[in-house]
């Protein structure tokens, strides 16, 4: 009797999958949802399949594999190549005395409308800055140069105001050798808002600086600020930054302890992650560190505190941007309000301008997304990296319409050629928005280059390879110094001051 029970069940069971397949045929939204679903659950569950390596523009194809071949790390754990170059990088076929001309690539013949400002380092465009590097470069027109911000780190180190944050650092520690620049912003006059992160220690936000157009800082502050800034029309800024369990000292091994827990998060209170939005003015002073956690736990919306991705990193903050002029065409929102990304809650919210209350929580068929940013009205655009739009995903650039709920993938679209579609862009991304609102600039860091779109269609209006000449890398041995090499590297494209209002 059991046993026919439990076929009658699986009989059931099969003839309820064939009636929803015939159904999801006669029914193309209904299958794209379904589609969709699945493809959200082998995210989750990290079975989905690992990305396929972009092939290489004309200029660089080579018949030699091992030319175009990726390299990560490996078993590497620390050393001066790691100290000087952080991140993956990529052998290329094309000889490094062309890597300045091949950066920039223009599918439609054009340029660039507006100064494009790119996020350099520690050794790199060596050509440009022979010393240590550029820590930013512009570029306008067909890819001319029209400014270089040299990197200048002992300079950066000698710059610090106010406290300094306690640290967990290797042996050997350079600050010089181990800090490199992580996201930044442009302030009206020029000046570069940038915020730093660290090698071999804890925690990796070394802290947010503001530096002249000749590199020089005008002041640094040594916190655990994060990922990307951004700056207002009133010089203030927003960044992202985080305190350790709201109390030192700090451990080096996030999670290793699991004694004194903390009974909200079920995580230990020093190795907490507490996310905050710094307020900070031109001049560097902190006028407000908003806690993200406590702004959420006040909030008619506290109940997603049970529903994170990672105990000890509960809100991985990544992004915030204020609200532009037109917000308060919108119900509910103002402008000046502050829009936070919060990645491992799958959402972004809005605090109110005055009092810093969660507004809003937004949530949709995002995942894991980064930079969150007002776009009109109520519109937000967001790099979107585990996106379930399975016709033109997963990685995509997706606007959300906060009055009507609609999603709207941007790019890429069904007209976007393969080689130009971010397939896998896994734990990074980051967006600008030309003044005009017509125009995008984002980050594919997976994929090694930085893309500019048309808002309008998705159209691919400028392509940056982020290439580099390693050869004056001392930890890179010939013959691989002879050819032009591509880093996987935090990056950002932002429009230069020229393009603003």
């Amino acid at each position: 009797m059991h046993g026919s029970a439990r076929g009658l069940f699986i009989v059931a069971l099969a003839l309820a999958f064939f009636a929803a397949g015939v159904y999801a045929q006669q029914q193309p939204a209904f299958a794209g949802t379904v589609a969709d679903a699945f493809k959200t659950l082998r995210v989750l569950m990290g079975t989905y399949a690992s990305e396929p390596e972009l092939p290489l523009p004309a200029a660089f194809a080579s018949a030699s594999d091992e030319a175009r071949a990726c390299q990560g790390w490996g078993g590497v754990e620390r050393g001066p190549l790691r100290a000087q170059v952080p991140y993956l990088y990529c052998r290329t076929a094309l000889p490094r005395a062309q890597v300045a001309a091949a950066r920039f690539e223009f599918p439609d013949g054009g340029g660039l409308d507006s100064p494009v400002i790119v996020q350099g380092g520690p050794h790199r465009f060596r050509e440009l800055c022979p010393d240590r590097g550029c820590l930013a470069v512009v570029y306008a027109g067909a890819g001319e140069v029209s400014h270089v911000y040299p990197w200048r780190p002992e300079a950066l180190e000698a710059a610090h105001v106010g406290a300094r944050y306690p640290y967990e650092r290797q042996p050997g520690w350079s600050f010089a050798e181990a800090v490199f620049p992580f996201g930044l912003d442009v302030y009206p006059n020029g000046d570069l808002l940038v915020v730093l992160h660290q090698e071999d220690a804890f925690p990796a936000g070394a802290g947010v600086a503001r530096i002249a157009p000749d590199g020089q800082p005008r002041w640094f502050r040594q916190d655990y600020s994060h990922h990307w800034p951004s700056i207002g029309s009133d010089d203030l800024a927003v960044v992202p930054g985080s305190r350790l369990g709201r109390s030192v000292p700090v451990r080096f091994n996030v999670g290793r302890h699991d004694t004194h827990r903390n009974r909200a998060m079920g995580c230990p209170p020093d190795d907490l992650h507490d996310d905050y939005v710094s307020v900070i003015d031109g001049q560097g002073r902190l006028l407000q560190a908003i806690s993200v956690l406590d702004a959420l736990a006040a909030s008619p919306y506290n109940g997603i505190l049970d529903r994170v991705r990672e105990l000890c990193d509960p809100t991985h903050l990544n992004f915030a941007h204020r609200l532009g002029p037109d917000a308060d065409d919108a119900p509910g929102l103002q402008p000046g309000d502050i829009a936070i990304s919060l990645r491992n809650m799958d959402a972004f919210a809005i605090l109110d301008r005055d009092d810093y209350r969660v507004k809003r929580l937004v949530r949709g068929s995002f995942l894991a997304q980064h930079s969150v940013r007002h776009l009109t009205r109520a519109q937000f655009l967001l790099f979107d990296n585990w996106g379930t739009d399975g016709r033109n995903g997963p990685t995509r650039l997706l606007r959300v319409d906060l009055a009507t709920g609609q999603e709207t993938t941007l790019f890429p679209t069904a007209a976007t050629p393969d080689a130009w579609r971010p397939a896998w862009a896994v734990g990074l991304g980051h967006i600008d928005v030309s003044p005009d609102r017509r125009r995008a600039l984002f980050t594919d860091m997976d994929y090694t280059r930085g893309l500019e779109i048309r808002l309008a269609d998705g159209q691919v209006l400028a392509i940056f390879h982020n290439l580099h000449d390693v050869a004056q890398i001392p930890a890179f041995p010939p013959p691989s110094t002879e050819v032009a090499w591509r880093f996987r590297d935090v990056m950002t494209l932002a429009y230069a001051p020229a393009a603003r209002p």
